[in-house]
């Protein structure tokens, strides 16, 4: 079914499956009982656990694997309410064989459901930090404060959770693997392979 995987250096984190399979019948793999359920966009708004799931799309799919809230609802508006976890879009190329899957990483994936509470917090950390220009002006301190908040809050963001992020991603892409076939890239070389299963002990 799945013949190549390759890693393109112009797109970081970029994954592509060949499939001898049609692009209506390419994502057939991922509806197998054993993958993380595929929702609906409706379904997706409602759904608070942090298990990963799947949306479809026109033209592929979307792997997401949420996180909870560090805080809880109604508390301080700050950067711990911007919690969000990894996700895998998936999507698919026709080609002369049958149709080709690119995947790629998103690191920052806003879930249907925490679109809201991620809009708010956005717009509560962006007047904290332009409140000290309303306030002073154009005043190298209130500038050097607005820059220092700025600061902290994309490191909070980009910094929180590296190790847990990074497994997350591994794992969503343990997933892929699972539907569509064990496949690695050779260590030194661009051409993709698959991966040998190990011998059957007993054969």
């Amino acid at each position: 079914m799945t013949t190549s995987l390759e890693r393109r250096a112009s797109r970081e984190h970029l994954r592509c499956y060949e499939l001898d399979k049609s692009p209506d019948d390419a994502l057939d793999p991922l509806r197998r009982p054993s993958s993380p359920p595929i929702v609906t966009e409706e379904q997706a708004k409602r759904r608070r656990s942090r298990k990963p799931f799947i949306m479809l799309h026109d033209q592929g799919f979307t792997l997401f694997k949420p996180w909870g809230p560090r805080v809880t609802v109604g508390e301080a508006v700050i950067p711990s309410d911007i919690n969000v976890g990894p996700a895998l879009i998936g999507n698919i190329r026709r080609t002369a064989r049958g149709a080709r899957l690119e995947i790629s990483v998103k690191r920052f994936a806003v879930t249907p459901a925490q679109r809201f509470e991620v809009a708010r917090a956005v717009v509560g950390l962006t007047a904290f930090i332009i409140a000290p220009l309303l306030i002073a002006g154009l005043n190298p301190i209130a500038i050097g404060f607005a820059a220092f908040m700025l600061f902290g809050v994309l490191s909070s963001v980009l910094l929180y959770r590296r190790r847990q992020r990074a497994d997350d991603i591994r794992a969503l892409f343990a997933i892929v693997e699972g539907a569509f076939g064990p496949l690695e890239l050779p260590a030194a070389s661009d051409s993709p392979r698959r991966r040998d299963h190990p011998p059957d002990p007993d054969a």
